[in-house]
């Protein structure tokens, strides 16, 4: 498994970069709770231009700045 931050182009199944941030402690919750699909059509209208802003940043390795 791999560990840090972990970018992914989740269409084609490939790691696009790792990076392995100062030590950070993460907690996540909702583990194998099924997924609301309803509102998929809102998040496909968001991916080209804030997720993709977001995406960028992060390859860039600003990980902690809110997008402007």
């Amino acid at each position: 498994m791999l560990g840090g931050i972990v970018l992914t182009d989740n269409k084609s199944l490939r790691i696009i970069k790792q990076l392995s941030p100062d030590p950070l402690t993460v907690v996540i919750t909702g583990y194998k709770v099924r997924k609301n699909l309803q509102g998929i059509d809102r998040l496909r209208a968001l991916s080209g231009g804030l997720y993709q802003a977001l995406f960028n940043m992060a390859l860039d390795g600003d990980l902690w700045r809110q997008p402007q």
